[in-house]
């Protein structure tokens, strides 16, 4: 069975060793050889199954070590990356940088002397087998020791050096600026994108209000995943307008992430979608969205191709009533009951008042 997991391997053997076991119960005669053939194979299935469980008892166990070591790389990552934001916030704001060396946090082992055995403290790494690390990326940092308990003390804060004003009110303002950031510090620099699972930086993504039910942070999206939502919303209309939760996502809260043409098409787009009974030009190759501004008389002008379209029945423009129109088609029953005709020059309802039907 190999090329499979072992918890595969062992329902496997599991279904097979069931097999055997249907087909001994149905054996009546138990000194044959077929009986004994399956009476070993029976016992070889139970070897196995036993060889597996001991495996998957020792990889559940190699598991629970590994995984604080993995989730104190992943804290170690993630207090870089926030050291590196928070330098490159205070170069862009002109202060100084401050000396990491000092401010490190530090790790402080709580294992007491005396508690690991000899035999745990000799034993060789190689019997961590894959779980264990080659090597410990963050040398800078000190490593967590083996089986004790890690506890990180808050970062010291270095001192900021507050330059002198000649005005009260401006130290004041400045001390209270430092104060401000080093409150903001303990907010985290980077967030999920809730669309890519990515990371970013807080700067490039956009929090919005709206979360699900157990979730612990609001929804976010990243300047691409936004981008992508938005030009989809252009094109189908069912996503016309983009929404997180129910709750629409307003253009002027992404305007900081897009282009000016993509903000035009977007109000474009809203002004099209909101207007009832929109026309669009009838000529084939143009068939753009004519805005009411540019229709008059019910007959629509394209700002494009000055094709006429008729805003009624939305055919190009034509002399006369629309017969698509519901009013006209009221008009032309009642002309018909009544028996009217139409001038054969300019198609003007006639009424008639007295004389015959006929006209010349």
């Amino acid at each position: 069975m190999d090329g499979i997991d072992t918890a595969t391997a062992k329902l496997a053997a599991e279904m097979q060793l069931a097999d055997v076991n249907a087909i001994l119960e149905g054996m009546e005669q138990e000194d044959t050889d077929e009986h004994v053939a399956f009476k070993a194979m029976q016992l070889s299935f139970q070897d196995v199954i036993q060889v597996y469980e001991s495996r998957l008892a020792v990889m559940n166990v190699l598991g629970l070590e590994h995984a604080p070591r993995v989730q104190f790389q992943r804290l170690v990552e993630q207090e870089r990356q926030a050291r590196d934001d928070h330098d490159l916030a205070r170069r862009l704001s002109g202060l100084p940088s401050q000396q990491h060396h000092s401010t490190s946090p530090e790790i402080i082992d709580l294992t007491k002397d005396g508690i690991d055995s000899d035999e745990e403290k000799n034993a060789p790494d190689s019997t961590l087998g894959s779980a264990e690390p080659s090597s410990f990326p963050y040398d800078d940092l000190p490593r967590p020791p083996r089986g004790g308990i890690v506890i990180r003390t808050p970062r010291a804060r270095s001192p900021v050096p507050c330059v002198a004003s000649s005005s009260k009110g401006k130290g004041k303002r400045k001390a209270d600026s430092i104060d401000l950031e080093d409150r903001n510090n303990d907010r985290p620099t980077h967030g999920p994108c809730s669309a890519c699972m990515e990371r970013f930086p807080r700067f490039d993504l956009l929090e919005l209000t709206c979360k699900r039910e157990g979730d612990l942070a609001h929804h976010a999206y990243c300047r691409d995943c936004l981008l992508d939502l938005f030009k989809s919303s252009l094109t189908d209309t069912t996503l016309f307008p983009p929404r997180c939760c129910g709750m629409t996502i307003s253009i002027s809260d992404t305007a900081r992430f897009f282009p000016p043409e993509l903000i035009s098409q977007y109000e474009e787009k809203e002004v099209e979608l909101r207007t009832p009974n929109a026309t669009y030009c009838s000529k084939r190759a143009c068939v753009i969205f004519i805005k009411p501004q540019y229709v008059e008389a019910d007959v629509a002008t394209c700002p494009v191709c000055s094709t006429q379209t008729c805003a009624t029945c939305k055919n190009p423009s034509h002399k006369g009533l629309c017969p698509e129109d519901p009013t006209v088609q009221q008009l032309m029953q009642v002309a018909k009951e009544k028996k009217w005709q139409r001038c054969y020059n300019c198609r003007t309802l006639v009424e008639l008042v007295h004389g015959c039907y006929h006209m010349r």
